[in-house]
């Protein structure tokens, strides 16, 4: 850095900060007709990703309907057995079990997606160590190079 480009005072360095060209896709600047992405299209593309990602929510919800639909098929067959024998009409054996099915799939997906939620931004930020709570600054694991 030659001395010309030094800053003579704090305001001098302040504004020599603000005039540096960051790259920030959320920053107002960035969006408008010259962008290719729009505001509102970095922020569909966030909700579509968190709804219908890898990880999403979607697919979170399917995947506990799937295993309480099985449960409750099998516990409703049983129990539809038992009605069978208890009334002597078949009818008892597919309807409690697919009324079962329906009904353990749907709180089964609730809760996967209620217990299976991220994490806030902050979370990845406090750590325990030896006793003691350590709040990270934001992008500390690239700062460290951490995995």
């Amino acid at each position: 850095m030659s001395s010309k480009d030094k800053p003579e005072s704090f305001t001098d360095l302040l504004n020599m900060e603000v005039g540096k060209n960051q790259d920030d896709i959320y920053d107002l600047k960035n969006f408008g007709d010259s962008k290719a992405e729009s505001r509102l299209q970095v922020k569909w593309n966030r909700i579509r990703k968190t709804l219908f990602g890898d990880a999403g929510v979607s697919n979170k919800f399917f995947q506990g309907v799937m295993m309480g639909a099985t449960v409750g098929a099998v516990a409703g067959t049983l129990f539809g057995v038992v009605s069978f024998f208890q009334h002597r009409k078949f009818i008892y054996i597919p309807l409690v079990a697919i009324s079962m099915s329906i009904s353990f799939g749907f709180f089964m997906g609730v809760g996967t997606v209620i217990r299976t939620e991220e994490q806030g931004p902050c979370c990845d930020r406090i750590v325990y160590v030896n006793g003691q709570v350590l709040v990270l600054p934001a992008g500390w694991k690239e700062k460290y190079r951490v995995d």
